[in-house]
């Protein structure tokens, strides 16, 4: 992929990243930036659907359980009389205004333990979407799941699963009182683990731009029986333009 980082998107980074207020910067400035950064591999139009604050439920053929696990962003082909295929999750986290002023390289910003720390929670939440996207069908139990995780407009690729039966009983965020016993014990064990550290990209760089395509590219496969559903797709007279 040879086409340059687009300059608005550049742009929008340092617009998320400078508040005008004497406030924190909240982790919903990060959407835009990764919803534009998205767009960019979005050829052809139909190669994926952006899906914001997808709801995953836990228990999604029970009409009373509406327990759910909310990825922020999700990269997604919508099937016909189908759930949609779940090709790739993002979880987001807030700009982290003491280790990322200036925007320095992203070396330098995952070299600080504060940073990992917040990734790692990312990916404990993570892999509870995961789980429920498995158990709501949007993805076969034995198939890992990709994942993206921002810390502002920095950002790293985990793999997730694929899980047990056991695994998928239990929530490492939220309590599964009817999950199995070793497996619910497990997932506590890990809140208080040491982060494993994590190669960061910086949104608006070529490099991640280069590696996120790599990452949509390796999930191609998962996507492409809804890829081509789309692309074959003839609207019907309800989207045609009358005189």
């Amino acid at each position: 992929m040879n086409q340059p980082v687009p300059s608005h998107l550049q742009h929008l980074i340092i617009c998320s990243t400078q508040s005008p207020y004497a406030t924190r910067i909240l982790e919903d400035a990060t959407y835009p930036v990764i919803v534009e950064a998205l767009l960019v591999h979005k050829n052809p139009p139909y190669r994926f659907t952006i899906y914001p604050q997808i709801a995953l439920r836990w228990k999604p053929t029970s009409q009373g359980d509406i327990r759910s696990e909310n990825p922020d962003v999700g990269l997604v082909n919508f099937r016909s009389n189908r759930p949609f295929d779940y090709r790739l999750g993002i979880e987001a986290k807030s700009f982290m205004e003491d280790e990322m002023a200036g925007l320095p390289h992203p070396d330098v910003v995952a070299g600080k333990s504060e940073v990992q720390l917040v990734l790692w929670d990312a990916y404990l939440q993570a892999e509870d979407q995961a789980k429920a996207a498995v158990r709501g069908n949007h993805l076969p139990a034995q198939r890992p799941l990709d994942y993206l995780l921002f810390v502002g407009p920095y950002w790293t690729h985990v793999t997730l699963g694929p899980f047990n039966q056991k695994d998928l009983s239990v929530r490492t965020h939220k309590q599964s009182p009817s999950g199995d016993f070793a497996a619910d014990w497990r997932a506590k064990m890990r809140l208080n683990q040491e982060p494993v550290y994590r190669v960061l990209y910086l949104v608006g760089t070529i490099e991640s731009q280069q590696k996120l395509e790599e990452i949509i590219s390796m999930t191609e496969d998962y996507g492409r029986d809804g890829m081509i559903e789309a692309g074959n797709f003839k609207a019907g007279p309800e989207f045609t333009q009358q005189d």
